[in-house]
């Protein structure tokens, strides 16, 4: 073997441990195992979002959402399967589902996307979605990601102030982005802090 191809060799190893090293660090970040955790005095169960909690994230769409899905079955099917790049979340509190927060990452943009998010009416203003977003961010500083990004309805208000205290900022809007009504989404990116 020659000298330069020795060294290709060498540097094509050092990409591959390098991508392996990524994959298992990624892994190992999106895994979540189920516990209680206390949000705002409250005890509640979180754990990662399974194929069979689909009905129940459904059920938490249509109250939210006025009695539409914005997601079906199906797309969340899809999302649930793909385990290594999709972190779906959701809280229980005496068996019953609450919330759910689901996101993706991109790893040539080093993305952590949140995809949706959903708090039960009755539910809201105690904690939930915050904890949420911030276990979603925690996530992301494992995996090394550069930004956690998310859409939100220009009419919104509530949601863009939660966001925006978290440190999310507004980076353009999507005109008709909604299905059905064609609302607006604003962008939103919180820019996450490069490890020294």
């Amino acid at each position: 073997m020659s000298k330069k191809s020795d060294n290709l060799f060498k540097q094509i190893y050092k990409w591959y441990k390098n991508i392996m090293a990524t994959d298992e660090q990624q892994k190992a970040a999106m895994n979540v195992k189920a516990h209680r955790v206390t949000i705002n005095d409250v005890l509640y169960y979180v754990g990662r979002a399974q194929v069979s909690d689909i009905k129940e994230i459904l059920d938490v769409e249509r109250a939210v959402y006025d009695g539409q899905t914005p997601w079906n079955e199906k797309a969340f099917a899809s999302e649930l399967r793909r385990k290594s790049d999709r972190l779906y979340l959701v809280v229980r509190k005496n068996d019953r589902m609450v919330a759910f927060i689901g996101s993706s990452y991109s790893r040539g943009a080093k993305d952590l996307h949140v995809t949706n998010i959903a708090v039960l009416p009755e539910w809201q203003r105690k904690g939930i979605a915050t904890f949420l977003l911030n276990t979603i961010i925690h996530k992301a500083t494992k995996i090394d990601a550069k930004q956690v990004s998310l859409e939100v309805r220009a009419s919104n208000e509530k949601a863009q102030k939660t966001y925006a205290s978290l440190g999310f900022e507004s980076h353009g809007v999507q005109a008709g982005y909604y299905f059905g009504d064609h609302e607006d989404a604003i962008d939103m990116v919180l820019p996450l802090k490069e490890k020294e």
